[in-house]
């Protein structure tokens, strides 16, 4: 849920903004896919697909991922209520 998305960057200590959002998403995949997937996209292809310079991305890698501490692991619990919050919110 956009909310609970919008909650966590905020305890993160990055201000989404209108001009920010599109390579805190881009950032936010990349490390998302890298942590679920054994097979993910190349930061080049990732890079291409979102406009984003190459370099600018693995920086917004590197920066996303320090500042989650490399905790990267999500508990079933927190799974789940995050899956019945995006099922609520689409009633």
């Amino acid at each position: 849920d956009y909310r609970s998305w919008v909650a966590t960057m905020c305890l993160m200590q990055i201000m989404i903004t209108k001009t920010n959002v599109h390579r805190t998403l881009a950032a936010a995949f990349l490390v998302s896919g890298k942590m679920t997937c054994d097979r993910y996209y190349s930061n080049v292809h990732i890079a291409n697909v979102t406009g984003l310079p190459v370099t600018d991305l693995n920086q917004l890698e590197r920066e996303f991922v320090l500042l989650l501490e490399f905790s990267l692991h999500v508990t079933n619990e927190e799974l789940e209520e995050m899956l019945a919050n995006v099922s609520s919110s689409g009633r």
